[in-house]
C-alpha cells in the first residue's frame, strides 16, 4: 500500500476517531521508521493539536549520543519540541539484550507521557510480520501470536502504531520522495539478534515465494488476537466464582477441564498484573500445586510471579517480597512503618480497652518479629497459648505468620498485630487504653 499524507491521514481517522484533539507524541529514535512518522504528523492533512517526540538513549552504542544531535536538528527543521531520556541497560545474565533495551525504552517512555497523551511508534507491517514469526518460533499462544496491537494503554495514555497497515517498502518510499534524512543503527545489521536474522536471512526468501505475505502474517494476527480476546472472555466469566482477588479457588478450578484451567490461570495471573508464566512453570502448577494435598504448602514461581497454595486455595505473590522486616522502637505518638509491604502500626487512645495506657507511656514499645516459640493470653480470661496453635486454629497464611508484628511493652507480649491483646494487658473500665490499629495490612486469612 502506498504511503501518502493524504492516505495515511484517512487511515488515522478509521482507526482511532477524535485523534487529532488528542496531544501526540513521536517515540523518535533518529532511524527511518520514526523519521517518517514524524514528518507524516507535520503534514496540514495529519496534523493533531499538539504534536512532540521524545527520544530514548539506551547508551549502547558508542556514537548514540549522536543520534540525538541528529533528533534535534529534524524536529527543529519541522518546530517539533523534543525531549530525550537517558537509560540504562542492565546485564542480567541469561536475558535478551533486545528485551532488556525494549523494557528500558518502554519504562523510559511511560514515565514521559503525559496523561491523556498518545504515545506513536513507528512499527510497521514487516515488524508485525517478523513479531509473528518469533512468537511462532517460540511457541507462543493466541496472545502471543497476535504480536503488536495497533492500539493498547499505555501509561497515562495510549500507545499506538499507526504505520501498521505499510510495509518496510512503502515507508522507504515515502522517505525518498521527501528526501528525509535518518540516522542507521549499526545493531540493525548485526545477525546475532533474532529479529536481525529473520530480517536478513529469512524475510527476503519468504518474500520472494510468498510476496504478499506481511500482509497474510498481520491478517493471522488479527485472527490470534480475536481467539485471545474470546479465551479472556471465557477466562473471565469462569473467574466469577473462582477468584477474589489474588486468590483463586481450588476445588473450582479442578472442576473444569484442563484446557480451562490453563485458560482460566493465565487470565488470574494477567489480570493481577503479574508476568504470565511460561508453559512449563504453568504446567509445574496445574500438577505439582493443583493435584498436591490439601496440606501441602506447594508453591511455584518464575521471573516476576509466583503462586502458592494453602488448603484449597491458590495465592499469587512476588518473589522476594517475603523479606524479614527488622525490629524497631515505636513511639505512642507515632504511626510506624512496617516495611516489606507490611503497612503501619498506629496507637489510638480508647477508654476501658486495648493496652493498658499505663504501659505504654512506661514504655519501652518496640515491635519484633516471630522467631518461635512466644506465647500470649488472647483476651481476659484466657489461658497461655502458644502463637503457632493461635496461628493455626485462625487460619492465618503460613507464610504471614512471621510477618505479623509483635508488640513489647517493657519487655512483655502486649498485642499480636491487631489479631490479640495480653488478656492481662488490657485497660480495665474506665481505664486509659491504647488500641492497636494495623494499617494497609497485607491479607492474612
Amino acid at each position: 500500500m502506498r504511503l501518502d499524507a493524504t492516505r495515511f491521514a484517512r487511515h488515522l481517522d478509521a482507526q482511532l476517531p477524535g485523534w487529532r484533539e488528542r496531544r501526540i507524541c513521536v517515540a523518535l529514535s533518529g532511524g527511518l521508521d520514526s523519521t517518517v512518522l514524524l514528518d507524516l504528523f507535520v503534514q496540514p492533512d495529519c496534523a493533531p493539536v499538539a504534536l512532540r517526540a521524545v527520544h530514548v538513549d539506551h547508551q549502547l552504542q558508542p556514537e548514540s549520543h549522536t543520534w540525538i544531535d541528529a533528533c534535534a536538528a529534524t524536529c527543529l527543521a519541522r518546530d517539533v519540541p523534543l525531549a530525550s531520556v537517558t537509560v540504562a541497560v542492565a546485564k542480567t545474565p541469561g536475558a535478551s539484550p533486545e528485551a532488556l533495551a525494549r523494557e528500558a525504552r518502554y519504562a523510559a517512555l511511560a514515565g514521559a507521557l503525559a496523561v491523556d497523551e498518545i504515545l506513536v511508534t513507528g512499527h510497521h507491517a514487516d515488524d508485525q510480520a517478523e513479531t509473528v514469526l518469533l512468537q511462532m518460533l517460540r511457541g507462543a499462544g493466541p496472545d502471543g501470536l497476535a504480536a503488536m496491537p495497533a492500539v493498547r494503554p499505555f501509561g497515562g495514555g495510549i500507545h499506538w502504531r499507526p504505520l501498521l497497515p505499510f510495509d518496510r517498502a512503502a515507508i522507504d518510499d515515502y522517505a525518498r520522495e521527501r528526501c528525509l534524512e535518518w540516522v542507521e543503527d549499526p545493531t540493525n545489521a548485526a545477525p546475532d539478534f533474532d529479529r536481525n536474522f529473520l530480517r536478513q536471512r529469512v524475510m527476503p526468501a519468504l518474500q520472494e515465494r510468498w510476496p504478499s505475505m506481511s500482509r497474510t502474517l498481520a491478517r493471522s494476527a488479527g485472527h490470534s488476537a480475536a481467539a485471545g480476546r474470546l479465551l479472556s472472555e471465557v477466562a473471565d466469566l469462569d473467574l466469577t466464582t473462582l477468584a477474589r482477588g489474588d486468590r483463586l479457588d481450588l476445588r473450582g478450578l479442578r472442576a473444569l477441564s484442563a484446557d480451562r484451567q490453563a485458560n482460566a490461570l493465565r487470565r488470574w495471573i494477567a489480570v493481577n498484573g503479574r508476568p504470565s508464566p511460561d508453559s512449563r512453570h504453568l504446567g509445574r502448577i496445574l500438577t505439582e500445586v493443583l493435584e498436591a494435598r490439601r496440606d501441602s504448602r506447594a508453591r511455584v514461581e518464575w521471573h516476576g510471579g509466583g503462586v502458592r497454595r494453602f488448603r484449597d486455595t491458590l495465592h499469587l505473590f512476588v518473589p522476594g517480597e517475603e523479606a524479614r522486616p527488622v525490629p524497631r522502637a515505636w513511639g505512642s505518638s507515632e504511626v510506624l512503618d512496617l516495611g516489606a509491604g507490611l503497612g503501619a502500626l498506629a496507637l489510638e487512645p480508647v477508654v476501658g480497652d486495648g493496652v493498658a495506657a499505663s504501659l505504654i507511656d512506661a514504655g519501652p514499645v518496640d515491635v519484633r518479629w516471630r522467631r518461635g516459640g512466644e506465647r500470649i493470653r488472647p483476651g481476659r480470661g484466657c489461658r497461655n497459648r502458644r502463637l503457632k496453635s493461635l496461628f493455626q486454629e485462625a487460619g492465618v497464611l503460613p507464610w504471614m505468620r512471621d510477618r505479623v508484628p509483635l508488640v513489647y511493652a517493657a519487655g512483655d507480649l502486649v498485642a499480636v498485630g491487631d489479631l490479640w491483646l495480653a488478656g492481662d494487658r488490657i485497660a480495665g473500665p474506665d481505664e486509659p487504653g491504647f488500641a492497636i490499629r494495623w494499617n494497609n495490612r497485607p491479607a492474612l486469612r
